[in-house]
């Protein structure tokens, strides 16, 4: 992951940030980032994204998201 962000260069656009935009990164804190086992993978790339390139941090976020859901998804449908 760290690696596609490094070589990633996304388009200007305007900022806009929507209340379900930092709910959404508050649950995902508390669920990647406390309840998780993979917790430490979580934080090494939130505070890469934050320091090294602030405007891939919600790229960053969300990419951690859709693993999660895609594990999930596999845990319940998949291997059961």
């Amino acid at each position: 992951m760290i690696t596609f962000l490094k070589t990633y260069k996304p388009r200007r656009h305007a900022v806009t940030i929507e209340f379900q935009e930092v709910l959404a990164l508050f649950r995902s804190i508390w669920t990647l980032g406390i309840k998780s086992p993979e917790r430490k993978y979580y934080w090494k790339l939130f505070f890469w994204a934050l320091f090294n390139d602030p405007a891939k941090f919600p790229l960053a976020i969300t990419f951690s998201i859709y693993g999660y859901h895609f594990r999930r998804v596999n845990e319940l449908h998949v291997t059961a």
